[in-house]
């Protein structure tokens, strides 16, 4: 096999959307991560307080105003086209896309500040500017794969009742090839013997029950044509409730991390170690979670709640370190359970919500995101400037990421509920399909024999 046989025009698509992904990603992180640099170097020109400085990078994070709303899209628009196009392979290729996030926070932490050292925070923005404007020729690569339907003999059983009790059923024409071969292979006599109450496709309590099946369908039809429907499943509210709280405290530790070793007297090549063992420590583990996710026996809601109750340990046991490399163990543990968090939260969304929910349900968990982010910087420094104190900010994070990871819980323990209700039922359906099967088969036996009998008298 040559290399274009293998690179078709759809794997072209595929890599195309990873690769523009993923950088979308990287430098979106990149600089979402970089106001916690800039801070000090605020705070020392502008004299202002560390709520008004920690704002202007939370605006800049958010829904709120332009670059807030255009880093919102491009991550939403990058997400979902890896959701959509990839189906087997969609968690290893979430955790490619992944890790453009620590590639842009190790690069973004590295250069920033030897650029604030020979060009100033000014002119260092300029250069922000130029990778933002890279996000639109990124942003035009991601071409959707066109969805490949596939015809079936019966368009109607197939799409209610997958596995059903009609799914193999074909007309005698389809059997035999032609009419003529039926004719000479049947006896129209013999169809008239047969009973009544024997169908052509099953018995009356098959026909009920596909009647029923389909009340069913319709119903589940309605309910996606209902605006925010979403809100009325309490799994996704639970989970909703645990991303908002996680996302106030997702980026306050790296945030404050900078300012925070400097009054401890760290050097700026310390700092830079510790950040840098954040963000490549962080990109290993999006594309190790990816591929771990993929395996069959793998549970995502576990690796994340997992993570949740290491990070929310972690950022309570900071406050007592004192030496640069406990910090770098703490920063590499961090940005491992932050990679795990940035792969797994559409992961666990598509097991919550199906296929056609995916793309508002995304939307509505980025935006609530979005209000965190927005919100969740700010309110810790204004605990800062009343207390002065970066260790009682840490110890909040690791409360509130114990709490969001005890919803996270709480929705596993419904969704696992709900699976086994509906094994439950599975089940049943298919003991259903095999009582009408052997039913059918006994009819079709005794009348077989008849017709034979009356054949020999």
């Amino acid at each position: 096999m040559t290399l274009c046989d293998y690179l078709t025009k759809d794997r072209l698509k595929c890599i195309t959307i990873v690769l523009a992904s993923s950088m979308i990603i990287s430098i979106n992180n990149g600089i979402m991560y970089v106001p916690g640099i800039y801070v000090p170097y605020w705070r020392e020109e502008m004299n202002a307080s560390r709520f008004e400085l920690d704002f202007i990078g939370s605006l800049q994070m958010g829904f709120a105003f332009c670059q807030g709303l255009g880093i919102g899209m491009l991550y939403m628009s990058a997400v979902v086209a890896v959701t959509t196009n990839f189906d087997e392979k969609r968690p290893i290729a979430m955790g490619i896309v992944t890790c453009g996030t620590g590639l842009g926070v190790s690069s973004m932490s590295f250069f920033i500040p030897l650029l604030l050292k020979k060009t100033g925070w000014r002119s260092s923005m300029y250069i922000l500017s130029g990778l933002s404007i890279c996000l639109a020729l990124f942003g035009a690569c991601l071409i959707s794969r066109k969805n490949q339907k596939h015809r079936s003999s019966s368009t109607y059983f197939t799409d209610v009742l997958p596995r059903g009790i009609f799914e193999d059923v074909q007309l005698p024409v389809q059997l035999y090839g032609s009419t003529r071969e039926l004719n000479s292979a049947i006896k129209l006599t013999d169809l008239v013997d047969v009973r009544y109450g024997h169908h052509l496709l099953g018995n009356l309590g098959s026909y009920f029950y596909m009647t029923q099946i389909n009340q069913i369908h319709l119903k589940d039809l309605r309910k996606k044509k209902k605006a925010l429907s979403l809100l009325i499943i309490p799994e996704y509210d639970l989970y909703l409730a645990g991303m908002l709280l996680l996302s106030c405290v997702f980026i306050v530790p790296f945030i404050f991390i900078y300012d925070w070793l400097t009054i401890k007297g760290f050097s700026a090549n310390q700092i830079s170690i510790v950040l840098l063992m954040n963000g490549v420590f962080g990109g290993f583990s999006r594309l190790l979670i990816g591929f771990v996710s993929n395996m069959k026996c793998s549970k995502v809601v576990i690796i994340l709640l997992f993570c949740l109750g290491i990070s929310g340990i972690l950022s309570i046991s900071c406050t007592y370190f004192n030496e640069p490399w406990q910090y770098a163990i703490y920063s590499a543990i961090d940005g491992i359970c932050c990679g795990a968090y940035s792969v797994l939260q559409p992961l666990v969304l598509v097991e919550i919500l199906s296929r056609d929910h995916i793309t508002q349900g995304l939307g509505i968990l980025l935006f609530v995101c979005g209000l965190g982010y927005l919100f969740g910087v700010p309110i810790l420094a204004m605990v800062y400037d009343q207390w002065k104190s970066y260790e009682l900010c840490y110890r909040i994070c690791g409360i509130v990421c114990l709490i969001a990871s005890g919803l996270v819980f709480t929705m596993w323990m419904l969704s696992y509920r709900k699976v086994r209700l509906e094994i439950a039922e599975l089940k049943l359906k298919q003991n259903l399909e095999r009582s009408y099967q052997l039913y059918g088969r006994r009819q079709t036996d005794s009348s077989t024999s008849t017709i034979q009998l009356k054949d020999i008298e």
